[in-house]
């Protein structure tokens, strides 16, 4: 019998970040929050520091000069455009492989 996995208390790490940044209202600039903000968040200090870059990257989360941070709502939508414009494109190949060889359009390939 195999195990099922159990699922984290509080999500994702990322989730846990970006909702500890939601909860605050921390979406701009002007209400960005102090690193500190995450401390009480259930993940190790590497985990939280690959996570917070990892965003930060994706552009889902901005650090400012003065080294706060913000939720960025665009740069989530920018991503998930992203990911969503890829996965469709990787479906319509996909798709496309199967009846090239199936003989999908034009007349199934009989003879």
């Amino acid at each position: 019998m195999s195990k099922k996995r159990r699922k984290s208390p509080g999500g994702t790490a990322a989730s846990l970040v970006i909702e500890a940044l939601k909860k605050r209202d921390a979406t701009s600039p002007e209400t960005a929050v102090p690193l500190k903000v995450f401390k009480d968040l259930p993940l190790q200090t590497n985990t939280l520091s690959y996570t917070i870059g990892n965003l930060i990257e994706e552009g889902i989360v901005v650090q400012t000069p003065e080294e706060k941070y913000y939720y960025d709502e665009l740069g989530f939508k920018a991503l998930e455009m992203k990911f969503v414009r890829g996965y469709s494109r990787s479906e319509e190949r996909r798709v496309g492989k199967e009846c090239s060889l199936l003989g999908c359009w034009g007349g199934g390939g009989g003879g």
